[in-house]
């Protein structure tokens, strides 16, 4: 006899998990699944850039351009800073939405200084 979909778990029913009643499950998974992976990989704290994506480095007179620089300057220094930290797995590590402007600010700068090069070899490379 096969498994109706009234007997069938929960977690293994598609249909229920993409209902409206499922979101909040949706949403915890959506916390659970990366702390395992984090934990996994030993990070234990994480410094997340968010900002906009309208923030160019190109357009010298944009107001944003200001707020490019600092989120790289600041990311770099976060990093060179905690390269030195004693480790007990990572200390922490810059996460970024991955967007451009400010997020991709914050990636070039950790990059840099991971890499252990000077910030203006890096911007001019």
């Amino acid at each position: 006899m096969k498994k109706s979909e009234s007997t069938k778990k929960a977690y293994e029913n598609a249909e229920f998990l993409g209902s409206d009643e499922a979101r909040t499950l949706r949403i915890l998974s959506e916390y659970l699944e990366p702390l395992k992976r984090l934990n996994e990989w030993k990070v234990n704290n994480t410094i997340f850039f968010l900002g906009s994506s309208k923030a160019k480095v190109e357009e010298k007179d944009s107001p944003l351009t200001k707020y490019y620089w600092e989120a790289e300057e600041l990311s770099y220094n976060l990093v060179k800073w905690a390269i030195k930290l004693k480790q007990k797995g990572k200390n922490f590590v810059i996460c970024t939405g991955g967007g451009p402007g400010i997020m991709e600010a914050a990636n070039r700068g950790g990059m840099a200084s991971k890499r252990k090069i000077y910030r203006h070899e890096y911007l001019s490379s």
